[in-house]
């Protein structure tokens, strides 16, 4: 596999790693070392030759993957070990979230074409319980740093709006009342704010320059005949865990999106497309210092912390489709988690290290749910 230069014709004479293999250009010739690792059964072209996934201390992964037909939540260790399927169901269920004592899974389960409703299944016994029933699709469940809450995007109301309500499902309350798009919601870890993407700005992005003019403000917007949001940039917002004190976080003319709070609440991840495809972003909470993490000619997205901060688990379609990766927080070093011809997408690390070696996520028979097992 050949990369692209960053200016595409090969001219620059810079150093430049690509994340697959671990190959880089030099005064326009190609370099490449290579190391092999077995990670899921599989064999792998390590992007770097000193960075593996690691042992299991990082404890599990939840994932969505299509590798059974349709979306179904998936659990595997941190270095990419022991993939089970946790939901077995004939209906797409996505964009899983841990509770925060890593005993249920939050997921977003289909019922019908655009109606989505959020579920929560028990690990140990499997049992799901549907959490909200409404005509409007609901998704992205976000649990609550206490456990207490769960926070999601909803168009019960029409458009996509946050929404906030007990783990039992009970409690509603809406968060957001923007005509535009407000959605996928992340707690900051002390549980008194919420960062989230939304659509309700507009810009004049010329052609011939980077610099961009904001226009409008969105005050009314409508989905098309095929229930599709306005084609507005998204931003990155903040605002308090009441709703109040909404602020904006990035200012650019592409798209920002997918923000989640590091585990010391210090910094803010994010996808971006403004250097042309889709790259992961990391920046302050206060949205200074923006940086790519991931400078990659391949699309990268789903990002998401581990546990202590360390690493950075996210998707990569690097080999040709949406498989998982893993980097460290600075974005130098990166290897591959999963490498399934099928779709793997939105890995959630799990809170804290629940899982040892010997600990593993066994499906128990007769049932289809997982249980944990020495």
């Amino acid at each position: 596999m050949i990369g692209i230069s960053r200016n595409r014709y090969w001219t620059e004479t810079t150093l430049g790693r690509l994340r697959f293999p671990a190959t880089w250009t030099y005064r326009v010739r190609a370099w490449s070392v290579a190391a092999v690792v077995s990670v899921t059964g599989c064999d792998f072209l390590e992007s770097s030759t000193d960075f593996s996934p690691g042992d299991n201390e990082g404890g599990a992964i939840a994932f969505a993957s299509t590798r059974s037909g349709n979306f179904d939540i998936y659990l595997m260790d941190a270095n990419g070990a022991n993939v089970q399927q946790v939901t077995v169901s004939d209906v797409d269920e996505r964009s899983p979230t841990w509770s925060p004592d890593g005993t249920l899974i939050a997921y977003s389960k289909r019922h019908e074409p655009f109606n989505d409703d959020i579920f929560a299944m028990t690990i140990a016994s499997g049992v799901e319980t549907n959490l909200t029933d409404t005509p409007g699709s609901d998704g992205f469940p976000c649990w609550s740093p206490d456990g207490l809450r769960i926070t999601f995007e909803s168009r019960r109301d029409g458009n996509a709006n946050v929404y906030i309500m007990d783990a039992d499902g009970f409690g509603l309350e809406r968060l957001t009342t923007h005509p535009a798009y407000d959605g996928q919601p992340s707690w900051s870890p002390d549980g008194t704010q919420i960062v989230f993407e939304s659509g309700r700005e507009v810009f004049i992005h010329p052609t011939h320059d980077i610099d961009s003019t904001e226009i409008a403000t969105v005050e009314e917007a409508q989905r098309d005949p095929r229930n599709n949001d306005p084609s507005f940039n998204h931003q990155i917002y903040l605002m308090n865990v009441d709703g109040t004190d909404i602020r904006r976080l990035t200012f650019h003319a592409d798209n920002d999106r997918s923000p989640s709070f590091s585990p010391d609440g210090t910094q803010i991840l994010f996808v971006s497309d403004r250097d042309g495809n889709d790259e992961i972003y990391l920046m302050n909470a206060d949205g200074s210092e923006p940086r790519n993490l991931t400078y990659s000619p391949f699309d990268d997205y789903n990002p998401s912390w581990s546990s202590d901060g360390s690493r950075i688990a996210f998707v990569s379609e690097q080999t040709g489709n949406p498989n998982i990766f893993v980097m460290t927080k600075d974005g130098t070093q990166s290897a591959s988690l999963t490498l399934d011809p099928k779709i793997d997408l939105t890995p959630q690390w799990m809170p804290g290290s629940f899982f040892s070696q010997r600990e593993r996520c066994l499906l128990c028979p007769g049932r289809g749910g997982p249980q944990l097992g020495r």
